[in-house]
């Protein structure tokens, strides 16, 4: 049998072997497309977001749903007032739409005489 005359050699290069293998591993885990730890950090992080903005349509949704009530317990002519704001019209009923026509600016009037005489 023949004897390694380097011993401390081969152990060395199985060490540093299986230290690159672990940091290989390693920086897949952490850094891999599908199931890496900063890919699980950015869900988080979009899920407390999502989370953030369920909660403020909940409030929202509970403020218009107090909105209703109270309009239809007032008197109908704060609602008929707030149909006519949005431009809601009744069946049978006929609208006039004027159109705004801008006026020349008076300031700016000439002087006497001719156009192009200066």
């Amino acid at each position: 049998m023949s004897r390694n005359p380097f011993p401390g050699v081969a152990r060395r290069w199985w060490l540093m072997l299986l230290i690159a293998g672990a940091l290989v591993l390693s920086g897949y885990v952490i850094f891999g497309k599908e199931g890496g730890v900063i890919r699980v950090i950015e869900l988080r992080r979009e899920r407390d977001r999502l989370q953030l903005e369920v909660d403020r349509l909940k409030a929202e949704k509970v403020r218009l749903e107090s909105q209703i009530e109270q309009l239809e317990r007032q008197e109908p002519m704060v609602i008929e007032g707030e149909a006519r704001r949005k431009g809601l019209v009744r069946e049978g009923e006929q609208v006039y739409r004027l159109r705004y026509q801008a006026v020349p600016d008076s300031t700016k009037r000439e002087a006497p005489g001719k156009p192009g005489d200066r």
